[in-house]
């Protein structure tokens, strides 16, 4: 296990005195944990501990100086410590651990922060290729998150977020609705009475033959109420069958009007013969 020691960063830097450094730049060198001895580079500025084995940073945190910090592609899947870097105005994350978008609102404080990467950028990235996101950039509400906890990013995974909220308000403007258009439209009515002589005159079609519909309608309800009346009576005289014996009248005839489409007069209902009759009555129509 490779440890960054005093010693480690005096022979990377060529200087003598820990704290009048103010840059270091370890990349590849396998380091998985820091020691108490960077906490002495008190006007440290830059930092690049990129590709190695780093978990843990909280000792960083005693950095106050910071400006720029590379801790991209290393194994950190706790970035509590951070927060205390109230100067850090550059922060690369990438390739890393991180799952909790939690995260960012303990970073709420961090009010320099003006570029951020926890994803791969693309063209833009300062390290394009190889697997950079980090398990929270999949959340569906990160850049939301990210916006929430920390308006003064203005760089985030190689996107402008001004340019981003410009033509998001750019798009909202345009889809605003036309009030000309919203307004619900007049009411008419498909056909007037004033346009009854417009239509019989494209039609051919005189506007008495409706009436005279009507009037045969009317007729045929009339013919249903008195054929229904004549089955009410027949239904009576057989409940009264067993009473009347051999002195029941019998039902002179059960007319069906002809212009319901009846031959006239039915006769011979009488007697046995009105037994036969059990049909429902007839309803007439509304």
């Amino acid at each position: 296990m490779t440890t960054l020691t005093g010693k480690m960063i005096k022979v990377a830097t060529g200087e003598y005195d820990l704290e009048t450094i103010r840059a270091i730049d370890i990349d590849g060198a396998d380091i998985e944990r820091i020691n108490d001895d960077i906490s002495q580079c008190q006007t440290l500025e830059r930092l690049t501990l990129s590709n190695n084995c780093l978990r843990n940073v909280r000792v960083l945190a005693t950095l106050p100086s910071l400006r720029r910090l590379d801790l991209s592609h290393n194994r950190i899947f706790d970035i509590g410590g951070l927060e205390a870097l109230v100067n850090l105005e550059y922060l690369d994350l990438r390739g890393n651990m991180v799952s909790d978008v939690g995260v960012f609102a303990n970073m709420a404080g961090m009010a320099a922060l003006r570029q951020l990467w926890m994803g791969s950028g693309g063209a833009n990235s300062p390290h394009p290729g190889g697997p950079d996101k980090n398990p929270c950039c999949e959340h569906p509400s990160y850049f939301a998150i990210v916006r929430q906890h920390l308006p003064n990013v203005e760089m985030l995974d190689g996107e402008d977020l001004r340019l981003r909220q410009f033509c998001g308000d750019a798009l909202l403007d345009d889809l605003q609705p036309d009030p000309e258009a919203a307004a619900p439209l007049p009411h008419e009515r498909w056909f007037e009475a004033s346009q009854a002589d417009e239509f019989v005159s494209r039609t051919g079609e005189p506007v008495e033959i409706i009436q005279e519909g009507e009037e045969e309608l009317d007729a045929i309800q009339d013919a249903v109420k008195d054929t229904n009346f004549a089955l009410v009576r027949a239904e009576r005289l057989l409940a009264n069958d067993d009473e009347v014996g051999a002195k029941r009248p019998r039902l002179a005839a059960a007319r069906v009007p002809q212009r319901m489409g009846g031959s006239g007069p039915v006769t011979g209902l009488g007697g046995p013969a009105l037994k036969s009759l059990r049909r429902p009555a007839l309803k007439t129509g509304a």
